[in-house]
């Protein structure tokens, strides 16, 4: 059959051409774990802070705030 062998002949090349790109990516990757860490002498902190409750403010809206205003 030739068109089977045309078809392996296809993924030989596709699969060779995808180990050459990962070999490329691989190489030229940059390390991120050879970074230092990042400092934190003097940033802000992300910890969590205690949960405070916050006090929903009601503002009418609409229809309602133009009654509050005529009474």
């Amino acid at each position: 059959m030739p068109e089977a062998n045309a078809l392996y002949t296809v993924v030989a090349v596709v699969v060779a051409g995808l180990a050459v790109w990962v070999a490329a990516t691989l190489k030229t990757a940059k390390e991120p774990w050879t970074r230092p860490a990042p400092s934190t002498a003097g940033a802000t902190s992300t910890a969590r802070t205690p949960d405070v409750p916050v006090e929903k403010t009601e503002e009418p809206e609409g229809d309602e705030a133009k009654a509050d205003e005529k009474a």
